[in-house]
């Protein structure tokens, strides 16, 4: 499923995990005033996310996903934030990190970072004051 160039968009449905339990994957790309994930989350199958665009967004993957989460790979574009990920922002379950076009990351965090074991591949782009890496 994708939302696309969505200006007006502000919510997403809610029980959208119930109303589409088999969704796989979800690109949510140019909705500038969608700020959160719809209560009860995202559908606990789906396995890709991307996010562009949408840095009010970001912040909330935590309650979206739960900790059920089957999500394997996660596209953000647009970090606005200084630090990235807080702890327990991503679920345990995430295999493939991408972040690219976030000009104010200057750190990833260790902590949102060292709890995600199954993580085999992370991917910077255009990050141009990312000064600091986990060891």
């Amino acid at each position: 499923m994708t939302l696309k160039n969505w200006s007006k968009l502000e919510s997403l449905p809610r029980n959208m995990h119930m109303l589409l339990p088999s969704l796989r994957s979800l690109r949510i790309d140019d909705c500038p005033r969608l700020e959160s994930f719809p209560e009860g989350g995202l559908p606990s199958n789906l396995v890709n996310l991307t996010i562009l665009k949408c840095s009010r967004l970001v912040g909330s993957l935590k309650g979206a996903l739960g900790d059920n989460s089957s999500l394997e790979r996660l596209w953000i574009k647009e970090v606005n934030r200084e630090s990235f990920p807080d702890e327990g922002l991503l679920p345990l379950s995430l295999t493939s990190l991408t972040i690219y076009d976030s000009p104010n990351l200057q750190k990833l965090d260790y902590k949102g970072l060292s709890q995600i074991s199954s993580l085999q591949n992370l991917a910077l782009w255009h990050c141009p004051n990312l000064r600091c890496l986990p060891e």
